[in-house]
């Protein structure tokens, strides 16, 4: 994966020991997340301990591998070979509306979406997919950023969020529409 150093990356991207967008990232056992060559290095340089906590190692750590942010890394990477962001997550709409949803579930991992340049352009395509998981994911996501900021929830009702909302709250998936009607409402107030 080619990753451009263009973009204002979330520091949750960043290999805390590079510095450096990850592109094979790994969950120590601490719950911290890494470049797996750059805590390979630190570990077969007999360190024994979290780089960011420094809180003690098992002796022989397992290095989990974290899928859900090498696909969103992937999904909004931008480079001259690549796709824009948008076209990414729109292209692959059942795994990013896998991905989403992990990131829905946590408020960090809505607070780093919102960081993205260009999210709700991004989410607004997903959402306006035709895949249910990730329309649904998508307007959890929209609702909660927008819900967080105004400025984010004027650009969404510019790329026209409140008629993709008039066009999902009678879907036959209830959790589309209903979510649906959650996003307009939060729209209303911005």
């Amino acid at each position: 994966m080619e990753v451009s150093k263009q973009a204002s990356w979330p520091d949750d991207f960043l290999c805390p020991i590079s510095l450096e967008v990850m592109t094979d990232p790994v969950i120590l056992p601490s719950g911290h997340t890494f470049e797996r060559r750059s805590i390979q290095r630190w570990l077969d340089g007999g360190h024994r301990t979290c780089p960011v906590t420094n809180l003690p190692l098992p002796p022989d750590p397992t290095l989990i591998p974290n899928h859900a942010l090498r696909r969103l890394i992937a999904a909004v990477s931008v480079s001259p070979a690549a796709v824009s962001a948008d076209k990414a997550l729109a292209g692959d709409c059942q795994g990013q509306g896998a991905v989403l949803g992990l990131l829905a579930k946590n408020r960090e991992g809505r607070h780093d979406l919102s960081r993205i340049p260009d999210i709700v352009a991004v989410l607004c395509t997903v959402a306006g997919s035709g895949n249910a998981r990730a329309i649904d994911q998508a307007l959890v996501v929209l609702n909660w950023i927008c819900s967080e900021s105004n400025e984010l929830a004027m650009e969404a009702i510019k790329l026209g969020a409140f008629q993709l909302c008039e066009a999902l709250v009678n879907d036959d998936n209830c959790k589309i529409a209903k979510n649906a009607v959650e996003l307009a409402r939060t729209l209303e107030k911005a």
